[in-house]
């Protein structure tokens, strides 16, 4: 199982983009700094994924998690997002982790 609070290192060793169903892998992929080159793509509606980029951008904290009030946790868990999942509550984080790397 994937803890998410375990940290052997913090290098980051790849990177994985998600768009329709599958995972852009890259083994060195553009940073700024600590973080990833990553953004949300969207082209009239019709395409919508994220996409590893080089131009710069705008840095926006993650929420961690572990420190999520249970009220949240328990929103993302339950909640009907009809045909799209939220990627990393507790029904799809290990399964995305695995499929990613």
């Amino acid at each position: 199982m994937f803890r998410r609070r375990l940290r052997l290192n913090s290098n980051i060793l790849r990177g994985a983009a998600s768009g329709h169903g599958s995972y852009k892998k890259v083994n060195n992929p553009q940073r700024s700094g600590n973080n990833v080159n990553a953004e949300y793509f969207t082209s009239g509606g019709k395409n919508h994924e994220l996409q590893f980029k080089t131009s710069p951008g705008r840095t926006y904290w993650i929420w961690d998690w572990a420190a999520m009030d249970s009220t949240v946790q328990g929103a993302l868990n339950h909640a009907d997002f009809d045909s799209v999942n939220c990627p990393f509550n507790n029904n799809n984080f290990e399964n995305n982790m695995r499929a990613a790397f």
